[in-house]
């Protein structure tokens, strides 16, 4: 009988890891890694190089895809907004909007402090053997050259504002059946084909920057730096929980304790949706408005990211320094904040949407190459349990300052009726 019962356990246990597996790729992706750095040594140089011809192949589907995954999923969004709330909307788009590039910035200075104190050296390729892909198969290429100057990522983004703005005021079934036709077609390929080999992607890059020692250098010779974004994003929180309590204590106490469950969730599953339900318990909590809550929490939940904003920023920053990459001015790294930021009404849905349909601003925008790129995801991914626990505590605290916003609003417009 006990032997049974040992039978149907591991069974179970079996069964369970098989569908968590299937279903979370992030943590399939998290399996990878591992697998990864336990067998780089023992694959043959040729494994490897084909592997790395797909990562780049898978790479250049998405460069390709890209701009009508922008343009749809920017045009349907914006296309779905009522006419009687559109300013309504709009503000709270823009809010999100601004408090993502805000949250850049300062990671962009503080990374810049972290990388002077901390010393990073440049990666110095110590491989007897550089590894090049077996075959070369871009996409994007394929292109002609006049299309890719009149439809490129940003003039996509720029359309699709527009196409959704005009959508949202006139009554234009067939451009909006077109952009979410796109839409459609784009989140597709992103969900149900790009994110399944998503392990594959990784795994190719991962497999050449650790046979050619680059990634083996990069986290010895900068460790600090690399924990820098914990203590960085776990840092600011506290801040603005600070001043979200308008520095009280009970009042600190009581916004972190409800907002605590949604953060742990977080933390725990790797994904803001799941985390949805204790945040909206946790914003009828800390605003005691339940109508603000409900109206807001479901639209900022896959768009204001607090956690990867930062995280993204200081790791661009170290991983130029490492590949010998100038860092960009403020103004640079601003212009591609603002894709960044902008970008993630794309990126909703998509696990790891938030790193991966920017991927090609790193190369056309702060020069990253392939090996960057593919390292860049990578750090994403071991860091996603901290950046989705930053996103959820972000979205909580932008409710209550969300909610100060407009009582102000609301006591001027008083004021003004008075007078």
């Amino acid at each position: 009988m006990i032997d049974i019962n040992n039978t149907i356990l591991k069974k179970n246990f079996f069964l369970h890891a098989w569908y968590l597996l299937r279903d979370k790729i992030l943590v399939q992706m998290l399996l990878v890694i591992a697998i990864c750095l336990f067998t780089y040594q023992i694959i043959p140089i040729e494994a490897i190089s084909y592997l790395y011809a797909m990562s780049l192949t898978l790479k250049s589907a998405l460069v390709f895809i890209l701009p009508f995954l922008i343009f749809g999923a920017i045009a349907s969004a914006f296309a779905k907004i009522p006419k009687g709330g559109f300013l309504f909307t709009i503000g709270i788009l823009l809010g999100l909007t601004l408090s993502n590039f805000i949250n850049m910035s300062v990671a962009y200075f503080v990374g810049k402090a972290v990388i002077q104190d901390s010393g990073i050296s440049e990666i110095a390729i110590s491989s007897v053997q550089k590894i090049y892909p077996a075959f070369d198969l871009d996409l994007v290429g394929l292109i002609p050259p006049f299309i890719k100057k009149v439809f490129n990522n940003g003039v996509a983004l720029i359309f699709g504002l527009l196409t959704g703005i005009m959508c949202s005021f006139f009554s234009l079934p067939k451009v909006e059946s077109f952009a979410n036709k796109v839409n459609k077609l784009a989140m597709f390929f992103m969900s149900k084909i790009f994110t399944r080999i998503l392990p594959l992607f990784i795994a190719g890059f991962l497999l050449k920057m650790l046979r050619e020692g680059e990634l083996k250098q990069m986290f010895e010779s900068q460790l600090f730096a690399t924990l820098s974004v914990i203590v960085l994003i776990l840092g600011y929180l506290a801040f603005w929980f600070v001043i979200a309590s308008s520095f009280k204590l009970s009042r600190l106490k009581e916004i972190f304790f409800n907002t605590l469950p949604a953060m742990v969730t977080a933390f725990s599953t790797t994904s803001s949706a799941s985390a949805l339900p204790f945040s909206l318990e946790a914003n009828e909590k800390n605003t005691k408005d339940p109508l603000l809550a409900q109206s807001l929490t479901p639209i900022i939940v896959n768009f204001h990211m607090m956690g990867s904003s930062m995280a993204v920023s200081i790791a661009a920053l170290i991983i130029m320094t490492c590949f010998k990459v100038p860092l960009p001015s403020y103004s640079h790294f601003a212009l591609f904040g603002m894709y960044f930021c902008l970008n993630k009404f794309a990126g909703s849905g998509v696990p790891a949407g938030s790193i991966i349909v920017t991927l090609p601003f790193f190369k056309s925008i702060l020069g990253f190459n392939d090996d960057m790129v593919g390292l860049i995801l990578a750090f994403y991914i071991a860091f996603d349990s901290v950046i989705t626990l930053g996103n959820v505590a972000g979205n909580n605290l932008f409710v209550i300052f969300a909610q100060k916003v407009i009582r102000l609003f609301k006591k001027k417009e008083n004021n003004v009726v008075i007078n």
